[in-house]
């Protein structure tokens, strides 16, 4: 197992070449199945083998995290008006229950730039089905879920080095975060920095591995270079892979620049 790097293949059998318990957080975002072109995976599965791609890749997480670990599963909204589209709760917390995980909490994250000003809200969704009209209104998905399960222990079995603030602390200790999404002409569903940046500094310690199997164009490797963490990102595209290796190296030396200030 090398840590720091980004391997290129299908999550659900890189993950098997993983020893069990080497992970202490899990970070990611897998793919909604509402019909994104990847370039090598499919996005348009049919429900029951959505839920069999889901459950293949969160019992291997299972496997791998630490007697202590955690995984933090952004989950996006589900659009009711499209049956195929996404994944139905009830279901998913049956599957994870049934794996062994533990709900530690689930946090909204609401796409906008602060509480007090909806008009900052930035995403793709703009349906409203009937303008104006009760036809057909349709809400607009402002919001997502970021699941937090735990594998056995709710504590950490050691007390290493926390990283962030106290600013911080007051703010990701509650279970509605505001902060804006992001748009990428490289990547079809990129999510910004701040998700794994939060996620990473409010339940992991410096030092703590960090396993993203969705790695994408290398978000969750960003923001763990910035906290201090080490990585492993599984991806299937290897164009996201070289995309996410420009990140970091980019990010390294962001980091180095302000080393030297």
């Amino acid at each position: 197992m090398t840590l720091d790097s980004i391997m290129c293949g299908d999550c659900r059998e890189v993950l098997k070449t993983l020893p069990d318990g080497c992970v202490d957080c899990c970070v990611t975002s897998p793919p909604y199945n509402i019909g994104l072109d990847y370039g090598t995976a499919d996005d348009r599965k049919s429900d029951d083998d959505y839920l069999a791609f889901t459950r293949d890749y969160l019992e291997q997480c299972y496997r791998v995290l630490k007697d202590d670990g955690r995984v933090c599963l952004n989950i996006g909204y589900k659009v009711s008006t499209v049956k195929e589209a996404g994944i139905d709760y009830v279901e998913l917390l049956n599957l994870i229950n049934s794996i062994g995980y533990t709900l530690r909490e689930t946090i909204i994250w609401v796409k906008s730039k602060r509480p007090d000003d909806p008009q900052s809200f930035c995403g793709s969704n703009t349906a409203w089905g009937s303008w104006m009209s009760a036809a057909n209104p349709i809400c607009r998905a402002r919001m997502e879920f970021i699941f937090v399960l735990n594998k056995n222990s709710f504590k950490k079995h050691h007390r290493g080095i926390s990283t962030m603030t106290r600013q911080e602390f007051m703010d990701y200790a509650s279970t509605v975060w505001y902060f804006p999404a992001e748009r990428s002409r490289l990547h079809k569903a990129p999510f910004p920095v701040e998700l794994p940046y939060r996620c990473i500094q409010f339940y992991t310690y410096h030092g703590d591995v960090v396993l993203d199997p969705f790695v994408g164009s290398g978000t969750t490797a960003v923001a763990c270079v910035r906290t201090g963490r080490r990585y492993i990102g599984i991806e299937q595209n290897p164009d996201y892979i070289r995309m996410a290796e420009g990140r970091i190296q980019q990010e390294k030396q962001q980091l180095k620049n302000r080393q030297v200030c």
